[in-house]
């Protein structure tokens, strides 16, 4: 609130909502700060990271409803490879 147009802001609130898995918080968070700096490749990483957990979340999602065990276990695997990809991102993160 205090101050509305500083990337850093948005970034640390980013950050913060990301921690507290509030994806769609910290999407909003990491785009404002984007729209004040568009060179800020923390932002651009943290970002790709929200939209990774959301596509676990969302592959998770789906193998609770599928009722069809190999098409559960094809989900099951999809997103292991997502969450794999989130934890080699991060040690290579900026």
């Amino acid at each position: 609130e205090q101050a509305p147009s500083t990337p850093e802001a948005w970034l640390r609130l980013g950050n913060i909502n990301l921690r507290l898995d509030r994806l769609e918080a910290a999407v909003h968070a990491y785009r404002q700060c984007l729209t004040f700096d568009r060179n800020e490749v923390r932002c651009w990483n943290n970002l790709s990271v929200a939209y990774i957990q959301m596509a676990a979340s969302t592959l998770e999602q789906g193998s609770e409803e599928v009722s069809d065990p190999v098409k559960k276990e094809q989900l099951e695997t999809m997103r292991r490879r997502v969450v794999e990809s989130i934890n080699t991102g991060k040690s290579e993160a900026p």
